[in-house]
């Protein structure tokens, strides 16, 4: 049985990361897309294509020519701005655990403690100013002046 508190920590870090993708403009629809060699916009092809579907289309138009595919978790992984990195990180992150619960290799236990985001409930404890030591006295030993000469 699966626990939803996994499935609501998982949406609220998807949610997150498409928050960021839809202020840089990147589409927010999970699935497949392709850009052409002087578009601005991904434009969408579906949200379940066939292996084979995805190779006519990279055959169709290929990469070699300026035309790019991703998912949507690819898509911001190779731009400039390290939010979208970040984002693009996190929805393949969420996609993957996803898949690997519903394969039963992770369970609902282990994901909520990986998913615990939510800072300890110990009190942090308070600095202390440093305690004035008393300056070492000048005692004479250790380093010894120059020596003037004779």
């Amino acid at each position: 049985m699966s626990d939803p508190s996994v499935d609501q920590r998982l949406a609220a870090i998807e949610a997150a990361a498409l928050r960021v993708y839809a202020a840089h403009g990147l589409p927010t629809t999970p699935g497949h897309y392709r850009r052409g060699p002087r578009a601005k916009a991904w434009t969408f092809l579906g949200s379940d294509l066939t292996p084979a579907q995805r190779f006519a289309l990279v055959l169709e138009r290929p990469p070699e020519k300026g035309w790019r595919y991703g998912t949507l978790d690819r898509l911001g992984a190779d731009e400039a701005a390290t939010d979208l990195a970040q984002a693009a990180r996190h929805l393949s992150l969420c996609r993957t655990l996803r898949e690997r619960r519903a394969a039963g290799e992770i369970d609902d236990a282990v994901l909520l403690a990986a998913l615990d985001l939510t800072p300890p409930s110990v009190r942090p404890r308070r600095a202390r100013p440093p305690s004035p030591r008393p300056a070492a006295p000048a005692s004479g030993r250790g380093r010894q002046g120059p020596r003037s000469g004779s």
